[in-house]
């Protein structure tokens, strides 16, 4: 005889065939065989170009800011420097932040 207060357990009960049913009529021993369902696995190819996008964005921002350690001199020159510096840190915190945002 069971206690009181304790959920019987379900699956004893079950047949082994059974298939308790989730969303979508899929089966839920299916549904981790298959991997999930169509939407994870597109809401992962989504996550897997966002973190890709970063990392191009953080790659960009390295190659601008040995640019503008390259360059120097003239007064044009310098100024071109200083945007190539100011886009460098730019396109680095936007790709660190695009990055961050795919692993939340």
């Amino acid at each position: 005889m069971r206690k009181p207060g304790r959920p019987k357990d379900l699956t004893r009960a079950l047949p082994d065939r059974a298939c308790l049913r989730g969303p979508g009529g899929v089966c839920f021993s299916q549904r981790k065989e298959r991997g999930g369902t169509g939407m994870e696995q597109e809401e992962r190819s989504v996550l897997g170009r966002r973190r890709l996008a970063g990392l191009l964005l953080m790659a960009l921002g390295a190659v601008l800011a040995g640019l503008s350690r390259a360059m120097g001199g003239p007064v044009l020159l310098e100024l071109l420097s200083g945007i190539f510096m100011g886009l460098s840190v730019g396109t680095l915190l936007a790709g660190l932040l695009t990055v961050l945002h795919a692993f939340r």
